[in-house]
Parts: structure tokens; sequence; C-alpha cells
């Protein structure tokens, strides 16, 4: 009776330590997770900065790609791209606006290319 008694003790604390052990190493995934947001918005900061000033170049669209359509995923990329580097950066905003209006308006004359 004395060692079934031990046994389900050791049963029910089993999961019980498991919970206090993932509390106390939830501190540490927080410290972690911190650390990672910080180095990715200093390596966003740096990568925009080094683009700013730059003029908008899209990418070419691709006519009748492989005659499957029209190939626009790279133009979409290089509008996206300075989109939003303008808008983080708050400069050429007018000019990012216009790339996205016009990326938008293609893609609605020409639903097929969605």
């Amino acid at each position: 009776m004395k060692h079934k008694l031990a046994l389900l003790i050791a049963l029910l604390l089993a999961p019980l330590a498991s919970l206090f052990a993932a509390d106390s190493n939830a501190g540490l995934a927080d410290l972690a997770l911190q650390r990672v947001r910080g180095e990715s918005a200093a390596r966003s900061e740096a990568f925009f900065r080094k683009q700013s000033g730059k003029p908008f170049k899209p990418a070419p669209i691709k006519k009748d790609w492989k005659k499957r359509g029209d190939y626009t995923r790279d133009y979409n990329h290089s509008v996206i791209l300075f989109a939003t580097r303008a808008l983080y950066l708050n400069e050429q905003v007018a000019e990012a606006n216009n790339a996205l209006r016009e990326m938008c308006q293609y893609h609605l004359d020409r639903p097929q290319t969605l």
C-alpha cells in the first residue's frame, strides 16, 4: 500500500513539476524573443537606410510568360518593397502610393494575373 501511494503521488506531481518547469523556461523564451525582435528591427533599419533615396525602378512584367499569362511576381515584389521602404522611412510616399495604385489597377484590369 505504501508503494502504491508513493507511485500515485509521483504520477500526480510529475505533471505539476513540468508546469513549473515550463513557467521558468518561459522567461528565457521571452528574453530570446525580445533579442530576436531587437536584432530584426536593427537589420530592417539598416536594410531600409541602405536603400534610402533610391528612385523607384519596377521589375519588368513578363508578358505571356511560357504561354501562361503575364508573370508579375517580380514586379509585385519590387512595388511592395519600394512602398514598404518609403513608408518606413517616410520618404517618397507619393511615389509609393502611385506605384501601389498602378500595381493594383494592373491586376484589376487583368484578373487572370492574380
